[in-house]
């Protein structure tokens, strides 16, 4: 495989999703004459049949909401503090957990016609954000089995996401996606086939792995730019067959450089 070759397919397989959004969905949610929605802050439904005691809309039978301010963010702890009736309320944030922002736009007459929904990190919440917290159980306070928390922004949705798109261009990071061929632990070599868009190639690549590289897993490939969605991983977890990203410089790729991967992150798809 030559360099020029490398070049190009490492450009074609670079995801530009640096900015932490892991999926969007776009739906219709008003008639022209209907009402406006009554509900401040829509909760998401979960992915229906999401196990076999799933309730209707995919949650489990105990499944409870808390409607709240944000009042305060801890990505270390993998916390949201929300205050509801001026009591502070722990949200516990796990890889499942899905931080979901609605974008709400309105027409002239101020009724909601279409909603756009992306999944974003921890650090797209604000102190003074409402959200809903749909979770399981509470204990002193504090919200375990938290599954989504979600908070609405009212704008244009076509406009939104052109916004979107430009940050992303001014983002160092990308994602590179391949197939694991072989992985040489000892030696922190890896094999891999890029893909181009959907296309996986039939050439391999090799790449030296960086001592002490961070090796994470997380459930779905749309989900690999969510910081709180990762599990702490080791290579030894790399087998063959598997979808990997590899963090990587988007300069060192564009640019013909060396590419050095800062995280390999293991799909669990």
């Amino acid at each position: 495989m030559t360099m020029n070759t490398k070049i190009v397919w490492a450009i074609a397989a670079l995801i530009l999703v640096g900015g932490g959004v892991a999926y969007v969905s776009l739906r219709n949610v008003a008639e022209k004459n209907a009402p406006a929605a009554t509900s401040p802050i829509p909760l998401a439904p979960q992915e229906a049949g999401s196990g076999p005691e799933a309730a209707p809309g995919g949650e489990s039978p105990d499944f409870s909401m808390l409607q709240g301010t944000v009042t305060g963010i801890n990505p270390e702890k993998l916390e949201i503090t929300v205050m509801k009736d001026s009591i502070e309320k722990i949200a516990r944030v796990s890889p499942s957990t899905k931080i979901e922002k609605v974008i709400s736009q309105k027409d002239v007459s101020g009724i909601e016609e279409k909603q756009a929904l992306e999944e974003v990190n921890m650090d797209s919440l604000r102190k003074g954000d409402a959200v809903t917290v749909g979770y399981q159980s509470e204990k002193d306070n504090a919200l375990s089995g938290v599954s989504r928390i979600t908070f609405v922004v009212e704008g244009n949705i076509d406009e939104y996401f052109k916004q979107r798109v430009e940050l992303q261009k001014t983002n160092p990071d990308g994602y590179i996606k391949g197939e694991v061929v072989s992985i040489n632990i000892t030696g922190k070599v890896l094999e891999y086939k890029p893909y181009r868009i959907d296309e996986i190639s039939t050439t391999t690549v090799s790449m030296s792995l960086p001592e002490n590289m961070p090796v994470y897993i997380v459930d779905k490939n749309i989900r690999v730019s969510i910081i709180h969605a990762r599990t702490v991983a080791s290579l030894e977890d790399v087998k063959p067959g598997q979808t990997i990203f590899l963090k990587v410089e988007k300069k060192s790729i564009l640019t013909g450089g060396k590419i050095i991967p800062q995280a390999l992150i293991i799909s669990g798809e």
